[in-house]
């Protein structure tokens, strides 16, 4: 009797400590699994700093799974058409969308959102985050984001500021910001970043909150003043320029973000495979190099964590919409 409860035990202990080493053999063959064909990368069109770094990923992930990696560019409606397109895909794994933080504002200022950012997709991957700079044309009198904004309560809607948009990331960044400093400054939309800036250099308008890869050299060659940048933390790419916070706004932080998404309902196993590649390309020298002329730095997230952080920020920019009072069109 106490022999057969000897091998009863035995046979216990062989049963409990194989099947975890089981199931963990059966994921790493269901990641194996993955890609058996060419992988497509939606952009939001050519040209644009998500589709180069798209490219700079493509190129990286088709070394390690010997597949090609497809970028194709949907360009259209502020890139509307290519988040519909991703998100209509078929949810294999094969389709993915490089996206950045209008993924969210758009929906957020759509009267009738034609997708929600968190029901239709599935989280995949975070790829970076860097902060908006604040600048302003040489010739305002205000040298420091504590200037501009004693000069903003001096002359309340006198001062101006562009954007690249009603209701796009440059506007309602900038808007959430004066919120924040209980200012009022008026807004001057334009069709891109380049003709906002511009008309900041030849001192049309104030103040531009725009990319620090735009606006960072303009502000070395001395064709415009930086104020601050709206990390928590300095930028490493541009640790001379102080942020909001040392400004006067406790505790403010806004930075632009580049992610990448499946389709709802896409293969955990096949997310777990992207990420985990994606986190690996993420410490490649090119890759941050990238990102290092972006003004950004990277940011490897796990799938949990993204969509953690993208449930935030979504309520994050339906707040400032809603508080902006923003006619949603």
């Amino acid at each position: 009797m106490s022999s057969n409860i000897s091998l009863c035990r035995c046979l216990g202990w062989l049963l409990t400590s194989l099947f975890p080493a089981l199931g963990l053999s059966i994921a790493a063959a269901q990641a194996q699994d993955f890609p058996k064909k060419a992988v497509r990368i939606i952009s939001t069109g050519p040209g644009g700093s998500s589709d180069t770094l798209a490219r700079v990923l493509a190129s990286e992930l088709s070394e390690v799974w010997g597949h090609p990696v497809i970028v194709e560019n949907k360009a259209g409606a502020g890139g509307i058409v290519s988040t519909v397109a991703a998100a209509k895909a078929t949810p294999d794994g094969y389709t993915v969308l490089i996206n950045t933080s209008a993924f969210v504002v758009s929906a957020e200022t759509s009267l009738k959102p034609v997708y929600d950012p968190i029901k239709d997709f599935t989280p995949v991957a975070l790829l970076g985050k860097g902060p908006l700079l604040l600048v302003a044309r040489p010739q305002l009198p205000a040298n420091t984001l504590p200037q501009l904004l004693a000069l903003a309560r001096q002359k309340p809607d006198a001062i101006t500021y562009a954007s690249t948009g009603n209701g796009g990331i440059t506007h309602l960044s900038a808007a959430l910001l004066f919120q924040e400093a209980t200012v009022h400054l008026r807004h001057i939309p334009f069709r891109s970043g380049n003709q906002a800036t511009a008309n900041v250099v030849g001192g049309h308008i104030d103040v531009y909150l725009g990319s620090m890869s735009a606006s960072l050299p303009l502000v070395r060659n001395s064709s415009l003043k930086a104020l601050a940048v709206t990390s928590l933390k300095r930028s490493v790419f541009a640790p001379d320029i102080p942020t909001a916070v040392e400004g006067g706004l406790a505790n403010f932080s806004l930075e632009l973000w580049w992610a990448i998404l499946a389709p709802a309902r896409t293969p955990q196993s096949a997310v777990n495979e992207i990420n985990r590649q994606i986190n690996t390309a993420l410490e490649k020298a090119r890759v941050r190099e990238f990102l290092a002329k972006e003004g950004v730095e990277a940011a490897p997230m796990t799938p949990e964590q993204v969509g953690k952080f993208l449930r935030e920020e979504q309520g994050r920019w339906k707040k400032v919409v809603e508080e902006s009072k923003f006619e949603k069109q």
